[in-house]
C-alpha cells in the first residue's frame, strides 16, 4: 500500500486510498479530481491537514465518472465542504438524479466498503448517509477548459469506459488524470486491464486522444503504482494499453469462430480482467457479473 498524501507536482497532489485515488489542485479556491468512496473522504481530510489545506480551501469538487466508486464519496464531501462546486457532464448529472441508480451506488458503497475493512484495507467506516439523487451544479461540456481557482483545467471527453466519463489535463503541470477511461495498465506484471464496459471501439478512440496530450504525467484513480512520472512511460503504458486490447479483442473473434460459447468467451474476458487492484477490490463474483458487458463492448 502507497503512503499518501503525494505530492506529483507544483500545484498536484494526489489524496484518499491506494485503491480509491483523488487528486487536489492546489488553486485559489483549490479543486478535486475523482471523489473516491465514503471511507475515503476521513482519509482525505486528514491528509489535507498534513499538507497544510484547510476544509475552506476546497472550491471545486469534480466528477469524471458516475460509477459509484468514483462518486460515493461525494455526499460526504458536501458536508465537509459545503460551500464547494459539484462539476461534472452532463451524463453524469443526468445519473446521478436518478434515485434508483444512486441507491443501487450507496448500497455497494456501504457494502463494498465493509468489505475492504473486513480484508483490513480500511481501518474504519465513517457514519453512512442516507441519500437517492446527488446533484451536479456545473455542467462540464466536451473538451472544455475551465479556469477553476486560477488553474486552467482541459476537461475532453474519453468514453468507452462509461457514456459519462471525463479526463483531465492540466496544462500547468503537463499531467492527465485518466480516471478509468482506458483501463490501466500495471507496470509491476506487464499487465491490463481491460475496462471497455461500454464500447472498445469508443476506448480506442479515446486512447488515440490521450495520446494525442502527449502529457509528461498520466494518472489512473486506483492504485498509485498507475501514476506515471514521465512522458517516455506515459508513452508506454498508452501502447501497452493499445497492444493488449487489440489482442483480446483478436482472441475472442477467434474463440466467436472456433464456435465457443458466450459462458466461455465471458470466462476468457473474466479472468483478462480480474487480476491487480480489481481483485483487492471486488469478490470474484462482482467481476463475473460484469464479464457478459465486456464481451457485447468488444463489437461496439
Amino acid at each position: 500500500m502507497a503512503e499518501l498524501p503525494r505530492v506529483l507536482g507544483d500545484r498536484l497532489c494526489v489524496l484518499g486510498h491506494d485503491l480509491f485515488l483523488t487528486y487536489l489542485v492546489k488553486g485559489n479556491p483549490c479543486t478535486l479530481l475523482d471523489l473516491g468512496v465514503s471511507a475515503t473522504v476521513p482519509l482525505i481530510e486528514r491528509q489535507m491537514d498534513e499538507l497544510g489545506f484547510k476544509n475552506e480551501d476546497i472550491g471545486n469538487l469534480v466528477i469524471l465518472h458516475a460509477h459509484w466508486d468514483h462518486v460515493c464519496g461525494l455526499p460526504y464531501m458536501c458536508r465537509l465542504f459545503p460551500q464547494a462546486t459539484v462539476l461534472g457532464s452532463s451524463k453524469a448529472q443526468e445519473v446521478l438524479s436518478k434515485p434508483k441508480i444512486v441507491g443501487r451506488f450507496r448500497k455497494n458503497d456501504e457494502r463494498y466498503c465493509a468489505y475492504l475493512k473486513d480484508k483490513n484495507l480500511f481501518h474504519a467506516l465513517p457514519d453512512f448517509l442516507e441519500y437517492n439523487t446527488m446533484a451536479v451544479d456545473r455542467i462540464i461540456q466536451d473538451n472544455e477548459t475551465l479556469d477553476l481557482g486560477g488553474v486552467e483545467i482541459r476537461f475532453p471527453a474519453t468514453p468507452g469506459h462509461s457514456p459519462c466519463n471525463l479526463s483531465a489535463y492540466i496544462p500547468s503541470e503537463k499531467a492527465t488524470i485518466v480516471s478509468d477511461a482506458v483501463g490501466c495498465y500495471d507496470p509491476r506484471t506487464d499487465e491490463v486491464l481491460p475496462l471497455f464496459f461500454q464500447s472498445f471501439q469508443k476506448t480506442m478512440e479515446s486512447l488515440d486522444l490521450l495520446e494525442g496530450l502527449n502529457a509528461h504525467l498520466a494518472a489512473h484513480c486506483h492504485d498509485s503504482d498507475m501514476i506515471f512520472t514521465c512522458p517516455d512511460v506515459v508513452a508506454f503504458s498508452y501502447s501497452r494499453i493499445r497492444e493488449e486490447l487489440t489482442r483480446l479483442k483478436e482472441e475472442i473473434k477467434r474463440m466467436s469462430a472456433a464456435g465457443c460459447s458466450n459462458p466461455e468467451m465471458e470466462e476468457k474476458l473474466f479472468r483478462a480482467t480480474y487480476r491487480g487492484f480489481i481483485a483487492r477490490m471486488y469478490p470474484p463474483d462482482y467481476i463475473r457479473r460484469l464479464a457478459p458487458l465486456l464481451l457485447k463492448a468488444i463489437d461496439g
